[in-house]
């Protein structure tokens, strides 16, 4: 479970392995909303019974005898249903009529996971059908309990530090800027589109196999980080690389801090496009505004929206600009055009 960071594969890899350590007929996990016990079911193995009668679960949640002793004590403990109910009392339940005696549930061995008062009670619960639990089971999930509850903590936290770097990314990519994550050997984890496309650009063919950054730029990033380690302001930015070419000129901006990886920041800076005849590029109109979209780094359904054309009509028309610049990719032909000057159709 630590190495793993999707929380949306918490509940298949916490049912496989408790399935290899606690013998059980149905194991399930769910998340249920403590206001409206609204719940989502992930069961294994599956059991197509027990979704269709989630909403009769629904109806008698608050019966459930560990959901219900969460709820008034806040006791996170495994409990098995027999140690908070009779068990000829669970079977009177409305609960067990409507739900548990249609899936074979007789014997319950329940573990809550979720944080007191968060809003959602999520819960691991172990089936059986003849026998109960003993009590070395039981304390066997009463041990697992607290490796649950980090491991949950854990992807959510990984998801939550993914979703801000796509929305960083994002604000970047506004700005016409890029940003690179490096380990200690200057080799890449993580970049946007942006920052590839400028390694593509100024280092061609931009990033070696093993995710290394082109040599020159790997050495001047070692360079700065050395210049920090030996004592310069951390977090802080150090002049930038400028490399020059025909089409305009990169910044790479270095930044690093004690408690987190190096980041380079891409900036790019093109001198203002001039207005180049649609006949320098042979290219229509048309051809012309997709391709000053095609520079700026937008997709095709972006620039269907853009020009109010459908998707399909926009990928014919940058088939025809691959053609006629004697090009087979986005980026080939954005190199092409800048070098020759781009067109702007606008």
């Amino acid at each position: 479970m630590y190495g793993e960071t999707e929380a949306e594969r918490f509940p298949e890899i916490v049912l496989t392995g408790l399935l290899r350590l606690i013998d059980c007929e149905l194991l399930g996990y769910n998340e249920i909303e403590a206001r409206s016990n609204r719940t989502l079911v992930v069961i294994k193995p599956f059991a197509p019974v027990v979704l269709a009668l989630c909403p009769e679960f629904e109806a008698h949640a608050e019966e459930q005898p560990q959901l219900r002793h969460f709820r008034l004590t806040q006791d996170t403990s495994c409990y098995q249903t027999t140690d908070l109910i009779p068990h000829r009392q669970f079977r009177e339940l409305g609960l067990y009529r409507d739900f548990y005696r249609h899936i074979e549930a007789e014997h319950q061995l329940t573990c809550i996971i979720s944080e007191p008062g968060a809003g959602l009670d999520i819960g691991i619960v172990l089936n059986r059908k003849l026998k109960g639990f003993s009590g070395r089971e039981q304390s066997m999930l009463n041990l697992l309990r607290p490796h649950l509850v980090q491991a949950h903590r854990n992807m959510l936290a990984a998801n939550g530090t993914r979703d801000r770097e796509q929305f960083l990314a994002g604000g970047l990519a506004a700005l016409r800027a890029g940003v690179a994550r490096l380990d200690a050997e200057e080799r890449v984890h993580w970049l946007t589109s942006r920052a590839e496309d400028c390694l593509r650009c100024y280092f061609p063919p931009g990033l070696t196999p093993s995710a290394f950054l082109p040599e020159p730029l790997r050495r001047w990033a070692r360079q700065k980080r050395q210049e920090l380690q030996g004592g310069a302001v951390p977090n802080a930015p150090v002049a930038p690389l400028v490399v020059a070419q025909e089409q305009g000129r990169l910044l790479v901006y270095y930044y690093a801090a004690p408690d987190g990886p190096a980041r380079l920041v891409f900036q790019e800076e093109r001198p203002a496009r001039r207005q180049t005849a649609v006949r320098d590029l042979g290219l229509t109109r048309r051809e012309a505004e997709v391709a000053h979209w095609i520079v700026e780094g937008k997709t095709n359904p972006e620039i269907g929206i853009l020009l109010g054309a459908s998707t399909r009509t926009v990928h014919k028309h940058v088939q025809h600009i691959f053609e006629k610049l004697g090009v087979q990719t986005r980026s080939a032909a954005v190199r092409e055009m800048l070098r020759r000057g781009p067109a702007d159709g606008r």
